[in-house]
Order: C-alpha cells, then sequence, then structure tokens
C-alpha cells in the first residue's frame, strides 16, 4: 500500500501533527511528574525495569507484525538514591531468533531473528525493541511510560527483515513510520495481577493510523530464578489503521483483485501472550515468549487475512553487564 505525499507545503501541512504535539506533551508531563515526585520527598521507585527481552522496559506485547516485547507491569527496580537519573547505567545484550507470522492475518510463518540491546538509567531508557523513552512507576504499583520507536511496515513480498508476503505484491506496501508508544498500567493485586493500557501512536500525519490495547497481566509463577507472566489483551485500530493493514481499496482490488473492503474502526485481535524467564546467574538469563491472536470478524472478512489466527514463538538469551 503505497501512499503519495504532496509536494506543497500549506499552513495546515507545515504545523506539527497532532499526534506529535500530544506524545511530547505526555513525554514531558511523564518527566515533570516525577521530577515533582521527587523534590517533594514522595516515595517512589525512579526506574521501573521489566523481565523483557533485553531486560529492558515495558512498554508492549508480542504480536504477529513483527514487534516483540512484554506485558505493562514492572519487574524488578532500581534505587531512588540517584533520583530521575539513578545511580548506575544498566546495559545488557541478547539475540533471539523464533519465528512469526509473515504479516498479520498471513498463514505463512517465516524467521524472526531480533537483535537485543538495552541501555537504561534512571528513568531514561534505549532499548532495541522498545524504543527511546522513559518510565515510572510508584511504590503504589502504578506505572506510566512513553517511548519512541519504529514500526516498519509491512512489504509487498517475502522478506525477513520485516512483514511481508509475495502474495500482497500487487496490493502495494505499508511505509515504515516512527510511533510513540504511552503505556499506563495499575496492580490490582500486588505481585499478581494488573490492569493495563496502552496507546501507539503513528507520528506520520495520519497515515498509518493508530492503535490501542487493553488487558491484564498475571504472573502465574514468581520463583528465585524463574518467573511465568500471562498477558490477555484486546488490540484495536482506528479506521486508518485498519484499513492500513487490512482493508483494500477500490484501486487495490483493480490491481491485485482482492475483493474492496473497509473494516473501520474497531477491534481487530485479541491476544494472549506467555513469558517465561530465567536467570542462569547474576549476568546470564533466557526468556521464551509465545503469543497467540486471534482476529475478530471486523478484519477476518478481508481476503488480506488468510487465517484468523497467528502465532509467535521467540527463544532468546541476553546477558547483562
Amino acid at each position: 500500500m503505497q501512499y503519495a505525499r504532496s509536494t506543497s507545503v500549506s499552513a495546515e501541512c507545515a504545523r506539527p501533527p497532532a499526534a506529535l504535539t500530544f506524545c511530547s506533551t505526555a513525554f514531558a508531563a511523564i518527566l515533570a511528574a516525577v521530577c515533582g515526585t521527587l523534590l517533594l520527598g514522595a516515595p517512589h521507585e525512579a526506574c521501573a525495569q521489566s523481565e523483557s527481552p533485553t531486560g529492558g522496559p515495558i512498554t508492549g506485547t508480542a504480536d504477529t507484525n513483527g514487534s516483540v516485547g512484554t506485558g505493562a507491569t514492572a519487574g524488578t527496580s532500581a534505587s531512588d538514591a540517584g533520583g530521575i537519573f539513578g545511580d548506575k547505567t544498566a546495559i545488557s545484550i541478547g539475540m533471539g531468533i523464533g519465528t512469526n507470522s509473515r504479516y498479520m492475518g498471513s498463514r505463512d510463518f517465516g524467521p524472526l531473528i531480533v537483535p537485543m540491546l538495552n541501555v537504561s538509567r534512571g528513568i531514561f531508557f534505549a532499548d532495541s525493541v522498545q524504543g527511546l523513552g522513559v518510565q515510572y512507576q510508584s511504590t503504589s504499583g502504578f506505572y506510566v511510560g512513553d517511548a519512541f520507536n519504529y514500526d516498519p511496515g509491512r512489504d509487498n513480498a517475502d522478506d525477513w527483515l520485516r512483514p511481508g508476503s509475495d502474495r500482497l505484491q500487487k496490493l502495494g506496501s505499508v511505509k515504515g513510520t516512527i510511533t510513540n508508544t504511552l503505556t499506563v498500567s495499575q496492580q490490582i493485586i500486588p505481585s499478581w495481577l494488573s490492569v493495563n493500557a496502552q496507546a501507539e501512536l503513528g507520528l506520520d500525519g495520519h497515515v498509518r493510523g493508530n492503535q490501542y490495547q487493553f488487558g491484564l497481566e498475571s504472573i502465574v509463577l514468581h520463583q528465585s530464578k524463574d518467573t511465568l507472566t500471562l498477558d490477555l489483551n484486546a488490540k484495536m485500530g482506528d479506521n486508518q489503521y485498519n484499513q492500513t493493514y487490512f482493508g483494500v481499496t477500490a484501486s487495490q482490488s483493480r490491481s491485485a483483485g482482492f475483493a474492496r473492503y473497509s473494516p473501520g474502526f474497531g477491534i481487530y485481535a485479541y491476544a494472549l501472550t506467555a513469558t517465561w524467564n530465567h536467570a542462569f546467574d547474576k549476568h546470564w538469563s533466557a526468556q521464551f515468549i509465545v503469543s497467540g491472536s486471534v482476529y475478530t470478524n471486523k478484519v477476518a472478512d478481508s481476503e488480506i487475512v488468510q487465517r484468523a489466527f497467528g502465532l509467535t514463538a521467540l527463544p532468546s538469551v541476553s546477558y547483562a553487564f
């Protein structure tokens, strides 16, 4: 799906996209809230680290469009002695090799290769999976994080670097775009159950659209070396997002032979993700993610969707310095 951009720049086009303005405001608000909490001396946890593939921050869940993450409840946390900048820099590297549906709705599978690098200090993090951002968790179990990342879009050919399939060759590709992800979570039952919500906004002037998710996360097993977490989420797209990844326009219908389809706004999938973490020692750890998605009738009737069930499996190993 190729989109044409106008070469003329009007006063309206010269303005920053509304999503970018909102994301910048959200990013600044989180930082201001954390700084205010620290200045007032209220109890807090300045840095909330997760059990992600890189041992880094948490901002999402594994899905079948090429992105991998974990749930929205923080795991370990750093001391507040260093304030928002922390008292040390944590670095970890790793590699994950698994399999994934070639694109959302594909019946075929392709390789999923995920190099992992995480650098974090205080509330700030840079992560090859989750992006660049800030995060904060209070002692009451409230978590908030904001991160900039990249959605690779969808290719119109089989590609191990990003989602795509030869089947979509005449449909056109979906361009990649910078995104901003805002995540909030609240523990309901400490150390066991939390509720979370997430908004992923495309910063391309609403060409790709925005997606949202909300759900529950439960830590069903927590031992000295092993943790098992389950995430159940509903994934929802706005009109443009669902059209971008599941819709077929009149021109696409003529070129690709697919029936014209306009899914509209709504929930496009329900996802269940299991994440197992095992610590070998203070440096080495392993993680295994299995995620299944069931596509709703909102998008499953599109000819782009070959199968209403998607699967991601990703084992990984990481080393923390």
